[in-house]
């Protein structure tokens, strides 16, 4: 009678364990992996959701790209799943890279979900060290601009770009089009221009070499303190647009990332 006690206690504990977990996968669905996996990058590296790419690699792996504004350096990681509720990264910017997180003995980062709200932990020794809070608006997926505004946005760009700042800056840029990449919850376009100008062609190894980080550094600045003018914020305010990148590329290269923001010039 003692061991039947013991094997249904057994099979009870199992079950609610099994309940408990299926509970946690549902609750889960109402956020993506990959949802999951931006809220828990930008934890760790204080960067905005807003600016990240995601790709689902698996059921349990995602991959996370975004551009460093600073000096429009890419970023790539892998994201995984390791239980119902931890997750684990790989740097692919590091040629001996290994999953961050992975081993218990590590800092961790936990996430859970309920009621439509993300909670990412971040874990160290056991210790809750910081939350973070995340909640469904902060992933809504973008919403196109209707065709008639796009073509006024479009139209406005192209005149201002030929006529005011090409006419008034020396550099040798190709306008190329305007895209928008966000409408919620801050609304962003990105100006792509293509270039062979040398004085707008970012150095290489600046992530190494701080004369080069500087020199991209100094590009930057000056392509906005030129294009970020109070006309263009006049124009960001009309179109209700809160940011408004410039990407510089050079035959499909990226050089860098400048960006001007709604009332600011």
């Amino acid at each position: 009678m003692k061991a039947n006690k013991l094997i249904l206690f057994a099979v009870l504990s199992l079950s609610i364990t099994h309940i408990q977990n299926a509970i946690s996968a549902e609750s889960q669905m109402s956020f993506s992996l990959s949802e999951i996996c931006k809220a828990g990058l930008s934890t760790i590296y204080d960067r905005d959701i807003d600016i990240m790419q995601s790709t689902e690699i698996s059921n349990n792996i995602s991959r996370i790209r975004y551009i460093r504004n600073q000096d429009g350096k890419l970023f790539s990681y892998l994201c995984r799943k390791e239980s119902t509720n931890r997750l684990s990264f790989f740097d692919e910017n590091l040629p001996n890279a290994r999953w961050y997180g992975a081993d218990l003995s590590e800092p961790q980062i936990f996430f859970s979900t309920a009621n439509n709200v993300l909670t990412i932990r971040d874990v160290v020794n056991g210790e809750t060290l910081k939350t973070y809070i995340f909640s469904r608006n902060d992933f809504i997926d973008k919403k196109e601009t209707s065709k008639d505004e796009m073509d006024k946005i479009n139209i406005w760009l192209d005149e201002y770009i030929t006529n005011s700042f090409n006419k008034t800056n020396a550099w040798d840029v190709k306008y190329i089009g305007v895209t928008q990449t966000m409408s919620s919850p801050v609304n962003t376009y990105m100006l792509n221009f293509d270039t062979t100008d040398k004085k707008l062609l970012s150095l290489k190894n600046a992530d190494v070499d701080a004369f080069a980080f500087e020199q991209n550094i100094s590009r930057i600045s000056k392509w906005k303190n030129s294009f970020c003018t109070k006309e263009i914020s006049d124009f960001m305010i009309k179109y209700s647009i809160d940011v408004l990148h410039s990407k510089i590329s050079n035959n499909g290269e990226l050089q860098f990332i400048s960006t001007c923001y709604k009332g600011s010039y």
